[in-house]
């Protein structure tokens, strides 16, 4: 029965705008039902919300119809070139953060994001995990000092992230294979970084190589980077959390919490600083 049950659970996914057959023609077990009843009113919210904001644009859109029918012959001439002077300023900033992320390629701190367990995690988990990587991206784009950023075994992940918009373009390696494969001569400067570390990491080393497990759900995958790095004989540490700032909760953060805490230590040389404007206050214990 439990089998049966879990059977149409996993095909209620492909029923969410209701009204299809109920595979084999088996009655649905009320907890079927009643899934299927979430999964048809989270199909019509979205849909809902999407005609909302088709209507809401379709509203902003006229009214920056009048109000540009509406202004003087020089009113639009000084709107014009103030467009136009915010796409240069625009252009360069661009410019000037893809010049900052190829000298990151070239000679940057080395920051990489392990993959491998992909194989472990669930659909909804990669997808999560694929948007915490835009994150990363972003945030070392803007960051004053970016670091030479590297994404290794991708593995599952690579479809998802190529879903991504821009991800082709994205200034960073792709690798198939494992950091120990791509770091082969350099396994001694390799250091794993995990929550479950009994080693602090007191600051960062420009000529170590950072690794970041791509885990979502760390409670159920717990100790896994960390038995992995001992397993292939290489450095760990953890951030100096516990020592500089007070949480109310676990050490355990987002992937690219972790790559923006390492950013922001990166220009301001200070753990208090970088812990805690990245953390979310509400871990931060008052």
């Amino acid at each position: 029965a439990a089998k049966e049950e879990n059977d149409q659970n996993e095909n209620l996914e492909k029923q969410c705008g209701g009204g299809g057959e109920v595979p084999n023609g088996k009655p649905l077990s009320k907890n079927a039902q009643k899934r299927l009843l979430k999964l048809e009113k989270m199909a019509q919210k979205k849909k809902d919300m999407k005609a909302r904001e088709k209507e809401r644009k379709k509203e902003r859109k006229e009214k920056k119809s009048q109000e540009w029918a509406n202004l003087s012959t020089e009113e639009k001439e000084a709107a014009i070139q103030r467009s136009k002077e915010a796409s240069r300023v625009r252009a360069e900033e661009n410019n000037r953060r893809k010049e900052k992320l190829n000298k990151a390629l070239e000679a940057g701190q080395n920051l990489v994001i392990d993959f491998q367990f992909s194989d472990q995690m669930t659909d909804q988990e990669i997808a999560n995990m694929s948007q915490q990587i835009m994150y990363c991206y972003a945030a070392n784009a803007r960051a004053p000092v970016s670091v030479r950023l590297s994404l290794t075994s991708l593995g599952r992940m690579k479809q998802y992230l190529e879903n991504v918009p821009g991800y082709q373009n994205w200034k960073l390696h792709r690798e198939e294979t494992s950091y120990m494969e791509v770091f082969a001569t350099r396994t001694q400067d390799l250091v794993y970084l995990t929550a479950d570390s009994e080693t602090i990491l007191e600051s960062l080393d420009d000529s170590k190589i950072y690794i970041i497990g791509g885990v979502v759900d760390h409670n159920r995958l717990k100790c896994l980077t960390l038995n992995k790095a001992k397993e292939q004989g290489i450095a760990t540490a953890r951030l100096p959390i516990q020592e500089n700032v007070k949480l109310t909760t676990s050490t355990v953060l987002t992937v690219n919490q972790v790559v923006e805490i390492i950013l922001e230590y990166l220009d301001s040389k200070d753990w208090v600083k970088a812990l805690t404007s990245i953390i979310p206050q509400r871990k931060v214990a008052q």
